[in-house]
Protein backbone atom coordinates (compact mmCIF):
# COMPACT_ATOMS: atom_id res chain seq x y z
CA UNK A 1 0.00 0.00 0.00
CA UNK A 2 2.70 2.34 0.78
CA UNK A 3 4.35 2.03 -2.92
CA UNK A 4 0.98 2.72 -4.41
CA UNK A 5 0.31 5.58 -2.13
CA UNK A 6 4.26 7.15 -3.21
CA UNK A 7 3.12 6.56 -6.80
CA UNK A 8 0.24 8.55 -6.43
CA UNK A 9 1.85 11.21 -4.52
CA UNK A 10 4.67 11.32 -7.28
CA UNK A 11 2.22 11.49 -10.36
CA UNK A 12 0.57 14.22 -8.77
CA UNK A 13 2.93 16.30 -7.39
CA UNK A 14 5.22 16.05 -11.01
CA UNK A 15 2.39 17.26 -13.04
CA UNK A 16 3.37 20.65 -14.92
CA UNK A 17 -0.98 22.24 -14.13
CA UNK A 18 -0.09 22.19 -10.27
CA UNK A 19 3.28 23.42 -9.76
CA UNK A 20 3.24 26.21 -7.47
CA UNK A 21 0.47 24.20 -6.27
CA UNK A 22 1.00 20.67 -5.14
CA UNK A 23 0.19 21.54 -1.72
CA UNK A 24 -3.20 22.71 -2.63
CA UNK A 25 -3.50 19.46 -5.31
CA UNK A 26 -2.56 16.77 -2.46
CA UNK A 27 -4.92 18.27 -0.12
CA UNK A 28 -7.64 18.14 -2.71
CA UNK A 29 -6.96 14.42 -3.45
CA UNK A 30 -6.63 13.76 0.73
CA UNK A 31 -10.18 15.75 0.81
CA UNK A 32 -11.50 13.41 -1.84
CA UNK A 33 -9.94 10.05 -1.00
CA UNK A 34 -11.17 10.78 2.91
CA UNK A 35 -14.84 12.17 0.92
CA UNK A 36 -15.61 9.14 -0.84
CA UNK A 37 -14.81 6.93 2.26
CA UNK A 38 -17.17 8.78 4.00
CA UNK A 39 -19.89 8.31 1.72
CA UNK A 40 -19.99 12.12 -0.16
CA UNK A 41 -20.99 12.15 -3.71
CA UNK A 42 -19.92 13.97 -6.50
CA UNK A 43 -17.56 17.33 -6.72
CA UNK A 44 -17.65 19.38 -9.62
CA UNK A 45 -14.18 19.87 -11.46
CA UNK A 46 -13.33 23.06 -13.06
CA UNK A 47 -10.70 23.51 -15.94
CA UNK A 48 -10.91 26.18 -17.94
CA UNK A 49 -13.82 26.13 -20.01
CA UNK A 50 -14.33 22.62 -19.17
CA UNK A 51 -16.84 21.12 -16.36
CA UNK A 52 -16.34 17.37 -15.11
CA UNK A 53 -18.34 15.58 -12.49
CA UNK A 54 -16.37 13.58 -10.33
CA UNK A 55 -17.63 10.11 -8.79
CA UNK A 56 -16.23 7.75 -6.68
CA UNK A 57 -14.60 5.03 -8.83
CA UNK A 58 -13.92 7.08 -11.71
CA UNK A 59 -10.13 7.08 -11.83
CA UNK A 60 -9.72 9.94 -14.91
CA UNK A 61 -12.21 12.05 -13.14
CA UNK A 62 -10.66 11.94 -10.12
CA UNK A 63 -7.56 12.81 -11.87
CA UNK A 64 -9.26 15.69 -12.70
CA UNK A 65 -9.88 16.81 -9.79
CA UNK A 66 -6.54 16.51 -8.23
CA UNK A 67 -4.29 18.17 -11.14
CA UNK A 68 -6.55 19.20 -13.86
CA UNK A 69 -4.95 17.14 -16.86
CA UNK A 70 -3.68 14.02 -15.08
CA UNK A 71 -2.40 12.73 -18.29
CA UNK A 72 -0.72 16.10 -19.38
CA UNK A 73 1.50 14.82 -22.09
CA UNK A 74 -1.67 13.40 -23.98
CA UNK A 75 -4.22 15.88 -22.82
CA UNK A 76 -2.19 19.10 -23.01
CA UNK A 77 -0.87 17.14 -27.14
CA UNK A 78 -5.05 16.52 -27.40
CA UNK A 79 -6.03 20.57 -26.87
CA UNK A 80 -3.58 21.85 -28.70
CA UNK A 81 -3.41 19.42 -31.77
CA UNK A 82 -7.35 20.13 -32.32
CA UNK A 83 -8.82 22.28 -34.85
CA UNK A 84 -12.47 23.54 -35.56
CA UNK A 85 -12.65 21.24 -38.47
CA UNK A 86 -11.30 18.25 -36.78
CA UNK A 87 -13.34 15.46 -35.57
CA UNK A 88 -12.31 13.64 -32.01
CA UNK A 89 -13.16 10.05 -31.61
CA UNK A 90 -12.87 8.96 -27.95
CA UNK A 91 -13.01 5.11 -27.53
CA UNK A 92 -13.62 4.08 -23.98
CA UNK A 93 -14.80 7.37 -23.35
CA UNK A 94 -15.41 6.43 -19.39
CA UNK A 95 -17.20 9.41 -17.64
CA UNK A 96 -16.06 11.61 -20.83
CA UNK A 97 -12.91 13.48 -19.61
CA UNK A 98 -11.21 13.84 -23.23
CA UNK A 99 -14.21 13.79 -24.77
CA UNK A 100 -15.16 17.00 -22.83
CA UNK A 101 -12.03 18.43 -22.60
CA UNK A 102 -11.19 18.73 -26.65
CA UNK A 103 -14.39 19.52 -26.92
CA UNK A 104 -14.04 22.58 -24.39
CA UNK A 105 -11.06 23.31 -25.35
CA UNK A 106 -11.33 23.11 -29.04
CA UNK A 107 -14.27 24.85 -30.08
CA UNK A 108 -15.95 23.29 -33.29
CA UNK A 109 -14.32 19.92 -33.25
CA UNK A 110 -16.99 16.91 -33.57
CA UNK A 111 -16.53 14.58 -31.03
CA UNK A 112 -17.54 11.54 -31.06
CA UNK A 113 -17.32 9.17 -27.83
CA UNK A 114 -17.37 5.28 -27.04
CA UNK A 115 -18.66 4.22 -24.12
CA UNK A 116 -20.16 0.17 -24.06
CA UNK A 117 -20.90 0.42 -19.96
CA UNK A 118 -24.05 1.57 -18.91
CA UNK A 119 -23.10 3.91 -15.87
CA UNK A 120 -19.97 5.22 -17.42
CA UNK A 121 -22.19 5.98 -20.27
CA UNK A 122 -24.46 7.94 -18.28
CA UNK A 123 -21.85 9.92 -16.27
CA UNK A 124 -20.70 10.80 -20.01
CA UNK A 125 -23.79 11.59 -20.98
CA UNK A 126 -24.30 14.02 -18.17
CA UNK A 127 -21.09 15.24 -18.19
CA UNK A 128 -21.52 16.18 -22.05
CA UNK A 129 -24.88 18.03 -20.95
CA UNK A 130 -23.03 19.78 -17.93
CA UNK A 131 -20.90 21.85 -20.59
CA UNK A 132 -23.35 22.07 -23.38
CA UNK A 133 -22.18 19.67 -25.57
CA UNK A 134 -24.35 17.72 -27.86
CA UNK A 135 -25.47 14.53 -26.44
CA UNK A 136 -26.22 12.55 -29.88
CA UNK A 137 -22.83 11.63 -30.64
CA UNK A 138 -22.36 9.03 -27.92
CA UNK A 139 -22.30 5.29 -29.71
CA UNK A 140 -23.08 2.66 -27.30
CA UNK A 141 -21.11 -0.16 -28.53
CA UNK A 142 -17.73 -1.89 -27.43
CA UNK A 143 -14.82 -1.62 -29.79
CA UNK A 144 -14.04 -5.84 -30.16
CA UNK A 145 -10.31 -6.60 -29.77
CA UNK A 146 -10.46 -8.05 -33.16
CA UNK A 147 -10.67 -4.12 -34.84
CA UNK A 148 -7.52 -3.31 -32.22
CA UNK A 149 -5.57 -6.49 -33.57
CA UNK A 150 -6.34 -5.48 -37.40
CA UNK A 151 -5.12 -1.66 -36.99
CA UNK A 152 -2.19 -3.29 -34.71
CA UNK A 153 -1.35 -5.43 -37.75
CA UNK A 154 -2.00 -8.66 -35.77
CA UNK A 155 -2.71 -11.43 -37.75
CA UNK A 156 -6.10 -12.51 -36.65
CA UNK A 157 -5.83 -15.56 -35.37
CA UNK A 158 -3.02 -14.43 -32.70
CA UNK A 159 -5.49 -11.48 -31.01
CA UNK A 160 -6.71 -13.47 -28.36
CA UNK A 161 -2.83 -14.69 -27.09
CA UNK A 162 -1.38 -11.29 -27.81
CA UNK A 163 -4.28 -8.47 -26.75
CA UNK A 164 -5.00 -8.47 -23.40
CA UNK A 165 -8.44 -9.35 -21.71
CA UNK A 166 -9.08 -6.14 -20.04
CA UNK A 167 -11.01 -3.63 -21.50
CA UNK A 168 -8.88 -0.61 -21.77
CA UNK A 169 -9.92 2.66 -23.01
CA UNK A 170 -8.08 4.64 -26.13
CA UNK A 171 -8.15 8.27 -27.31
CA UNK A 172 -6.71 8.99 -30.29
CA UNK A 173 -7.10 11.84 -32.76
CA UNK A 174 -6.64 11.75 -35.97
CA UNK A 175 -5.63 13.99 -38.99
CA UNK A 176 -6.54 11.71 -42.02
CA UNK A 177 -10.23 11.56 -41.35
CA UNK A 178 -10.37 9.07 -43.89
CA UNK A 179 -9.27 6.47 -41.64
CA UNK A 180 -11.26 6.71 -38.87
CA UNK A 181 -14.44 4.75 -40.18
CA UNK A 182 -11.55 1.75 -41.52
CA UNK A 183 -10.19 1.66 -37.81
CA UNK A 184 -13.34 1.89 -35.87
CA UNK A 185 -14.91 -0.86 -38.62
CA UNK A 186 -17.98 1.75 -39.78
CA UNK A 187 -18.95 3.21 -36.48
CA UNK A 188 -21.56 6.17 -37.07
CA UNK A 189 -18.91 9.06 -36.58
CA UNK A 190 -21.24 11.65 -38.26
Amino acid sequence: MISTVRIWVDKIISNPMVEGRRTRALARAIKWQLGKRLGFGRALVEIGPAHIYCYPGHAAASGALYTGFMEWDEMSFTVRFLRADDHFVDVGANVGTYSVFAAAFAPGVRVTSVEPGDAARRRLTENLALNGLAVDRVVSSAIVRIRFAQAAGIRCSDAPARLPQVNHGVSRTFRNRGRVPELFGGLPLA
